[in-house]
């Protein structure tokens, strides 16, 4: 897939001044159509002065008590020098702050941008920044129906206001409470409906349903198979294993190394022909470089899909010679969601629950390896966690899971069983259990 590149919208310049520091005002104010006007300066964090002033007063002393006020508000960065509309801002705050100064992820990017562009703009876009109110928010808040597109909204909401009040655009931050009001109201709800507590339930493997999900892959669905097999037995994610090229793997030494991941950046840079959404970039965190023993099994299987790819490489007409392990027909890496269909028809032969999705066979592997007591640490590096905590609670499905007591056997040795990440991991899905699981 070959995708535009991303087109920045025009915005105003009064977004690139920065925060005011500092003010300066005529000593007395002046008369003006019969009107007392308070005319003052205010300067920028990049030198610009803009001249501004205030009037419509009938005496001298509702002048003199406005510009107290105007002065207060200077010093505490709640003077508002521009009036924007939402839709301006946002477009500045996405497009140029977002992009060019936090440089954020393409992905995130995206659910940013459709946030953005499906629920606020077309509610609040025409509203100026200053005269949005809580119960804005909140109402514009109750548009979103799942709590997935809520925690989004939180995050767009909260942080586009915050650097908001930064740039003087608002006089108070009304996210603050309208955000906190609707959790409160989210709270509630949930308590008089005990089912919106439930969580969607994950589906895992046993090691029985992996067995025989691998046998009928290599059976019905040998293009896949490299591609299962190495889920398996590394827990990577999706991203990293279109990126893997069979120069990360070390026969000799039975190890792999997964050091990127396959996505889109917000420059949108193609680094192969019509690649713009295959690009390599950096891993999702920097735990995410690692390297992982391989069994014997699985190298004997890389062997035979390298000489299958040297074949391919000197008889398919138009082939491109780019390493990628599991690569399409033209030697192009896959997307994200090559394995949907053939994975699909796999689910559907073994009747897997609908609900099982590719990203469950880390869930799987995490649970398979704290049941033959590999240590949770071990487990968290393997699979590019920084914290085994978090791989225990969010990718170990506890109901299979022996040894219950783990979370509370490890924290107290953690400081003594940090693996070296440099080194690669010292344990890997055993031969034999690979042997069972395909054989």
């Amino acid at each position: 897939m070959h995708r535009k590149e991303i087109q920045k919208p025009p915005i105003k310049d009064c977004f690139f001044h920065g925060e005011i520091i500092d003010w300066e005002f005529r000593s007395s104010l002046v008369k003006s159509h019969g009107k007392y006007v308070i005319r003052f300066s205010v300067i920028f964090e990049d030198g610009t002065r803009i001249a501004k002033e205030k009037g419509g007063f009938t005496t001298i002393k509702q002048g003199e008590k406005a510009k107290e006020k105007i002065i207060a508000d200077l010093h505490h960065r709640s003077f508002v020098c521009f009036s924007v509309t939402v839709k301006e801002f946002l477009d500045y705050w996405l497009y140029y702050h977002l992009m060019d100064v936090k440089k954020i992820a393409y992905h995130t990017f995206v659910s940013y941008r459709n946030t953005i562009y499906n629920y606020i703009i077309p509610k609040i876009g025409c509203r100026t920044m200053q005269s949005l109110q809580r119960d804005d928010l909140i109402e514009l808040l109750n548009l979103f129906d799942s709590e997935s597109k809520l925690t989004m909204a939180y995050a767009v909401i909260g942080s586009s206001f915050k650097h908001a009040k930064q740039l003087n655009l608002i006089h108070t931050n009304v996210a603050i409470t309208a955000i906190r009001t609707k959790r409160r109201m989210e709270l509630k709800r949930k308590a008089n409906n005990p089912d919106a507590n439930k969580k969607k339930e994950r589906v895992t493997l046993t090691e029985e349903q992996l067995r025989a999900l691998l046998l009928k892959c290599k059976e019905d669905e040998p293009r896949l198979f490299i591609a299962l097999l190495l889920t398996a037995v590394t827990g990577c994610r999706i991203s990293e294993l279109i990126a893997l090229k069979f120069q990360n793997v070390n026969f000799e030494e039975k190890t792999i190394y997964l050091h990127d991941q396959l996505g889109r950046t917000l420059e949108g840079t193609e680094t192969e022909p019509n690649s713009r959404c295959k690009q390599h970039i950096k891993p999702k965190t920097k735990h995410g470089e690692r390297v992982s023993l391989l069994p014997d099994f699985v190298i004997e299987e890389l062997i035979i899909a390298l000489e299958r790819y040297k074949m391919e490489v000197e008889t398919t007409p138009g082939f491109m010679d780019c390493g990628y392990i599991w690569h399409q027909p033209n030697g192009t890496a896959y997307t994200r969601s090559a394995y949907q269909k053939p994975f699909n028809r796999l689910k559907k032969q073994l009747s897997l629950p609908e609900e099982f999705h590719w990203h469950d066979i880390r869930h799987t592997f995490a649970t398979i390896m704290t049941n033959r007591q590999v240590s949770p640490k071990e487990i968290a590096v393997a699979m590019g966690h920084g914290e085994f905590l978090f791989t225990w609670n969010h990718y170990v499905e506890k109901d299979k899971v022996v040894s219950n007591e783990i979370p509370e056997y490890y924290p107290w040795i953690d400081e003594f069983l940090i693996p070296d990440t440099k080194e690669p991991c010292t344990w890997c899905i055993a031969d034999e259990l690979i042997q069972q699981l395909i054989a």
